[in-house]
């Protein structure tokens, strides 16, 4: 718990191509609906709240994303602090993610007093699956998930990671879903996605189907107008939305290629969650954080969202975003690459292994991609020649990764 904030400083390069960027405008107090409130235990100032869509569900706005937790006493102190929603998924730690969500919340006694999510069938565990086989590992992942989780209903399921807009509609996903509900297994039925968000999320809405959209985003998207409106419209409609990876996917990927004196300083993290939540079609946020310091920091957003003089310094310098280098998996490099790798799939394993410290995920991310688009394929470049529009520098982490997972005889990667 003394670990200290291994996700806070940063070096970054300064590069001109990016103008000052718009915040919203807040006066002293934010005109966006915050709800009611939530008083956390020992704390003066109570918790902002708001309301989950159609679930009727009524969180604060700041939640607890448990996957890189591994330590039972970040979730107990999360929960005395005032959090009510944890978020856990079927393949986090092999399983020991839901066990320890479980533990805790049956030691607290507060089943009653929280709303628990978790994720089940990820591209890797549906990959290949006729409608029928989808339907029935996804009861059987769900009960499976219930069974460590140590309760009878979980309050959210989600579809794990959905990056295809046809998928939305998949019926071995609604059937499953409408089995699940109709056993009282589930409250409310989901999807989280990473990729082509903005499609999904219309998608979504469209269908009239799932109740929850768990959302990637954060400051490096604040150009990305259509996927506001996606989400605005969502909301309107009538879908709770959650955010993750709110603070740019953790840590600073470090190099010699951020220290440059053009611009030092420190990572915001109060300043880019309170970003993420002044957009009020978020109901709450998942940041995922692994101590108590980390903890501290991320709750006390809960209570005002008006930014610091600091925190518009931070988020109006035009060189903070290019060094966030966070990749919004918009695919546009693809082209670029002579073997069709699918390179955003290998940067967000990068993200999970440099910046989250978590290899099992990292892996985890690698295995889903098709054979033949992998890592193994950029074996034979000398140099990565793919560029990203938004400054991500891919080649370095192509090349890390293959340190971090060197590739088997037989072949994980081929």
């Amino acid at each position: 718990m003394n670990s200290g904030l291994k996700r806070r400083d940063f070096i970054s390069q300064a590069v001109s191509a990016f103008g000052l960027l718009h915040l919203p405008r807040l006066g002293k107090s934010s005109p966006l609906p915050q709800g009611s409130v939530s008083r956390a235990a020992g704390e003066e100032k109570p918790l902002l709240t708001r309301t989950l869509g159609r679930t009727g569900i009524r969180l604060p706005i700041v939640s607890m994303g448990v996957m890189n937790a591994s330590v039972s006493d970040v979730l107990m102190d999360a929960f005395q602090k005032g959090v009510r929603h944890f978020d856990t998924a079927w393949g986090y730690q092999d399983g020991y993610n839901e066990r320890m969500v479980g533990n805790v919340i049956r030691k607290l006694n507060a089943r009653k007093e929280t709303t628990l999510a978790t994720k089940v069938l990820g591209p890797q565990q549906r990959m290949n699956l006729s409608e029928v086989e989808t339907e029935e590992r996804l009861l059987a992942h769900a009960h499976q998930s219930l069974e460590r989780l140590q309760m009878e209903q979980v309050d959210i399921l989600y579809i794990h990671d959905v990056s295809d807009e046809n998928l939305v509609t998949q019926p071995g996903f609604i059937r499953g879903m409408e089995r699940l509900k109709k056993e009282g297994r589930i409250r409310y039925t989901g999807l989280s996605t990473h990729m082509r968000v903005e499609k999904v999320v219309r998608a979504a809405t469209e269908s009239g189907f799932w109740d929850v959209l768990l959302v990637a985003f954060n400051f490096a998207m604040h150009e990305d107008n259509g996927l506001k409106q996606a989400l605005q419209e969502a909301h309107e409609k009538g879908l709770g939305l959650i955010a993750m990876k709110t603070q740019a996917g953790g840590s600073w990927w470090r190099s010699g290629f951020q220290d440059s004196p053009s611009f030092q300083g420190r990572l915001n993290q109060k300043a880019m969650l309170k970003w993420v939540l002044n957009h009020g079609f978020f109901t709450t946020a998942i940041p995922g954080f692994v101590n108590y310091n980390e903890l501290e920091e991320d709750i006390s957003v809960a209570t005002d969202l008006n930014y610091t003089e600091e925190e518009r310094k931070f988020l109006s310098d035009r060189d903070v975003l290019v060094s966030l280098g966070f990749c919004r998996q918009c695919g546009a490099c693809i082209p670029g690459c002579p073997e069709h790798v699918e390179i955003p799939s290998l940067m967000r394993s990068a993200m999970y292994a440099f910046q989250y410290e978590n290899r099992l995920q990292s892996r985890a991310a690698l295995e889903t991609i098709p054979a033949g688009k992998g890592l193994s394929r950029c074996r034979d470049c000398s140099f990565c020649r793919v560029r990203c529009p938004n400054g991500v520098r891919i080649g370095e982490r192509i090349a890390a990764l293959k340190s971090h997972h060197p590739e088997r005889p037989g072949g994980l990667f081929a």
